[in-house]
């Protein structure tokens, strides 16, 4: 799956997320601080910012000014397809300066061709990947991990995963935070709304998707939404350039 989207102006900094997918982005114009769980660095315009899959972030204008925020998505079978690998092989370091990477990464939210895509991508596992790194989760998250995606969304709670793991709540947070930078409740809102992201792309409409994902309060929805992905559900479809699977 490959995702894109342009936000021409950005109102509103993202609280701290992580995304299933590789997500690579770009501005224009301004400055934006990118804060990772090890380091913090500033996305300028003539840089890309790497986002591994699950990599936990958070970001801050830095100026009043940014505008022309460009994101692209590519799932993890995308990945695993260019890279020919049963495991991803992240990208070594979240800002790349790499002009000609740079305009390929533009090109593709206007010609849109899968190609395009697989070429962009070749070159930059080529270029920055780290052929060596495998990272596993512990069998213990593997498990939660699990139990969150074969779950009905109403099943999922701080109890009913402590329950599920045989495990205390306390020692649940503990491990969460270790292993995704985020509290039980910050990784399950996070998991929902990029659920409701997906069905949103595919045109979906927005009433039925917070149901669909567990959100029987629509503002609540709009909250949670707004504070991963900074926009609200309606401008989210507005936005987005392409979707393909």
């Amino acid at each position: 799956m490959i995702e894109a989207k342009h936000t021409k102006i950005i109102y509103n900094s993202y609280k701290k997320h992580h995304h299933d997918a590789l997500a690579i982005s770009a501005i224009k114009k301004g400055k934006i601080q990118v804060e990772f769980e090890d380091k913090n660095i500033v996305l300028s315009p003539e840089a890309l910012v790497v986002f591994n899959p699950c990599q936990t972030h958070k970001t801050i204008i830095l100026d009043d000014d940014t505008r022309d925020y460009y994101i692209l998505y590519f799932s993890i079978e995308e990945c695993l397809h260019v890279q020919q690998s049963d495991f991803f092989k992240p990208i070594k370091q979240a800002i790349i300066k790499d002009a000609s990477l740079l305009d390929a990464f533009f090109s593709l939210f206007s010609s849109q061709k899968e190609k395009a895509s697989d070429t962009f991508l070749q070159n930059l596992f080529d270029d920055y990947c780290d052929t060596n790194e495998k990272k596993e989760l512990p069998k213990t998250l593997e498990h939660i991990k699990s139990f969150i995606e074969d779950n009905d969304y109403d099943a999922l709670s701080l109890s009913s995963l402590a329950i599920y793991i045989g495990v205390s709540k306390n020692h649940l947070i503990r491990i969460f935070k270790k292993e995704f930078g985020l509290s039980p409740h910050a990784y399950i809102l996070n998991y929902k709304v990029h659920q409701a992201k997906k069905m949103l792309a595919l045109g979906a409409p927005i009433s039925e998707v917070a149901v669909s994902v567990g959100f029987y309060d629509q503002s609540h929805f709009h909250k949670a939404f707004k504070s991963v992905f900074a926009i609200t559900p309606k401008e989210f479809q507005k936005k987005l350039i392409f979707y393909k699977t």
